[in-house]
């Protein structure tokens, strides 16, 4: 379901298109709004403000979604505090509970919940290692998160402009 109010996503599209001097198109708006439709409303007008202060060109929808969600390194050291304090929470021999992005990281890097509690360095640099291993680990098991695009996936507008295309090619 779409949590996305239409009218208000449109207005602050067009803004946008007409601050970047970019054309807007049914399709290129159809595209934004099913890129974004996951987000509140609210944070969407957010992200859209943010791009106007800060961008230099037109956001494409993945710039707005790293508006809303922050970077990836972001979300990496972010996930990093949250092993921290279920490990002062829980200690090794709790169950973690943390989002299953983070917990397959761990697995990847350490093997078990276990085994990082067991190994990990209070400080130093040996614990600066493990946090920029992790954080590599993070970012790789993020981008085997995204699914691909199939033109089942596709607004039947964007299907019916591929297969025109597709014709006046051949």
């Amino acid at each position: 379901m779409n949590t996305l109010d239409r009218p208000a996503f449109a207005e602050a599209l067009v803004t946008l298109c007409e601050t970047f001097n970019e054309p807007m198109t049914d399709i290129k708006a159809e595209a934004y709004f099913d890129a974004l439709c996951e987000y509140d409303i609210g944070r969407v007008l957010g992200a859209c403000k943010l791009a106007l202060n800060q961008s230099k060109f037109m956001p494409r929808p993945a710039d707005l979604r790293e508006c809303i969600e922050g970077s990836q390194d972001e979300a990496a050291t972010a996930a990093w505090g949250a092993i921290l304090g279920e490990i002062r929470r829980v200690g090794y021999m709790g169950t973690p509970n943390l989002d299953d992005r983070t917990l397959r990281a761990v697995r990847e890097l350490f093997g078990s919940w276990q085994r990082l509690c067991e190994r990990l360095p209070a400080e130093g640099p040996e614990l600066l290692g493990w946090i920029k291993q992790f954080k590599s680990v993070y970012g790789s098991v993020a981008q085997t998160d995204t699914r691909k695009l199939t033109m089942g996936d596709l607004h039947p507008n964007v299907r019916q402009f591929i297969a025109g295309e597709q014709k006046r090619l051949r």
